[in-house]
């Protein structure tokens, strides 16, 4: 999960998905690449859960162990998270800790949502093994624009076979940027995000985003029916 411009909501959708996961009963892990976005952990309402950090991980070396991993991660309304702390000072995770670490996890889960910034170490890699990348972009003009800058970037290094598909932040849906979308960038429109007027006061009150009905519930079952569905179809050819 990422987004094509800064302060849309890709954290906040990150964790509707991972919530919608689990209470689809699906094993869930979400996984935090932003060093300096406060911690998703935050948006969980699970700041103060005890639990593993990115900054336990520091010795790192090698091959991690994902059922491990899963047991020592914070828990919240049946998902783990895999976050940044706020008490040291943090430097980006470098990627041979975090390669190790999201294998890990996909291999001990059945979903895997990483909150992805695309300006982060290693974010090429991970958009490489990613079996569905969602890319949240706003409707407005400048927005869009980033778009056209992100997608082909992400179209490169997206893997063979992998799906990538765009949701857009908008009070409505709209054809013609809808239409910009998937005509000029080819890319499939998977829904769109609207104002959540609940969200502010549920993250004030540490309710994670997807507890409730509204806008990033909506979404981010969408996003869950199409991530596991391209995880099946991997597990298929494979086997």
């Amino acid at each position: 999960m990422t987004g094509a411009s800064g302060g849309l909501g890709a954290s906040v959708l990150s964790v509707g998905v991972a919530v919608r996961a689990a209470a689809a009963g699906v094993r869930v892990a979400a996984v935090d690449l932003d060093p300096f976005g406060g911690g998703l952990d935050v948006t969980f309402g699970a700041e103060q859960t005890v639990g593993l950090r990115w900054s336990d991980l520091s010795g790192l070396d090698g091959a991690a162990d994902g059922s491990a991993l899963w047991d020592a991660l914070p828990e919240t309304e049946g998902a783990r998270v895999l976050s940044h702390s706020r008490e040291v000072v943090h430097q980006p995770v470098a990627f041979d800790r975090v390669g190790p670490v999201v294998a890990a996890l996909r291999a001990a889960c059945d979903l895997v949502v990483v909150d992805l910034p695309l300006r982060g170490d290693g974010a090429q890699e991970i958009v490489a093994v990613a079996d569905t990348v969602v890319v949240l972009a706003g409707a407005r003009l400048r927005q869009v624009a980033a778009l056209t800058v992100v997608a082909p970037w992400l179209r490169a290094a997206v893997c063979t076979g992998g799906d990538l598909v765009v949701c857009l932040r908008s009070v409505r849906d709209d054809d013609d940027v809808r239409g910009v979308v998937t005509t000029q960038l080819g890319l499939p429109v998977l829904g769109v995000l609207a104002d959540d007027r609940g969200l502010d006061g549920d993250l004030v009150h540490g309710i994670p985003p997807g507890t409730r009905r509204g806008a990033v519930t909506s979404l981010a079952d969408l996003v869950v029916a199409r991530a596991m569905l391209d995880r099946r179809r991997e597990q298929e050819g494979a086997a």
